[in-house]
């Protein structure tokens, strides 16, 4: 089973889920490529700790730019709904001041059962 990695310490509420669709963003196109809909994948805190189970239900691949509002709007981390939170975020969890709203990310929805934030 494949684990999502998440860093706790990049945004004060980045350990938020809800039961339903949540979004995460990661750089570049490795998960795009590594992932399949409808696959189970386990999520983890840097520090090894169980966070709990999703199942990957779409992938939008692109600039951040073009990631859909209504996408946005599940993601996980609620600093992260809007672009300017975004690139914070992302240039805090990948150390990369360079991130802007060209740089390409995948949008990663899935759907988790649980409730955590």
């Amino acid at each position: 089973m494949k684990t999502l990695l998440f860093d706790e310490t990049a945004s004060e509420t980045n350990n938020n889920f809800h039961v339903g669709f949540n979004v995460t963003v990661r750089m570049g196109n490795k998960y795009a490529k590594t992932l399949e809909i409808g696959e189970k994948v386990k999520l983890e805190n840097l520090q090894g700790e169980e966070i709990g189970y999703a199942t990957i239900e779409q992938m939008v691949l692109g600039p951040i730019e073009y990631i859909p509002q209504t996408v946005l709007m599940f993601e996980h981390d609620p600093k992260c709904r809007e672009y300017g939170g975004l690139i914070e975020v992302l240039q805090n969890c990948y150390h990369d001041p360079s991130i802007d709203l060209k740089t390409v990310v995948t949008a990663i929805v899935f759907q988790s059962e649980f409730q955590r934030g």
